[in-house]
């Protein structure tokens, strides 16, 4: 699961050389505040310890639960506006 979401994130990233990537997140990391921080640790921690990463079977069956439901039916979603007025309502 983690490896796909990477490789959606990554697919909008435009491609530079690792000597450019360092500069590039040198500098973010410098102007970034706590929260950013935090969040790019976080990504950097689960990305090195990918292959440890297990998913329960509980999760995997809510997963395939959820893809057999929207493959039945794709047209029956929600765009991301639509869910946030939902519980901001709330």
């Amino acid at each position: 699961m983690i490896p796909f979401l990477f490789s959606i994130f990554m697919a909008n990233i435009p491609v530079m050389n690792a000597i450019d990537i360092k500069k590039e997140l040198h500098e973010y990391i410098e102007d970034a505040d706590d929260n950013q921080l935090k969040a790019i640790y976080e990504i950097l921690r689960v990305a090195e310890n990918e292959e440890d990463y297990q998913i329960s079977d509980e999760h995997k069956r809510i997963i395939d639960e959820r893809l057999k439901a929207y493959y039945a039916n794709p047209n029956d979603v929600l765009t991301w506006e639509e869910v946030k007025a939902k519980y901001q309502k709330q």
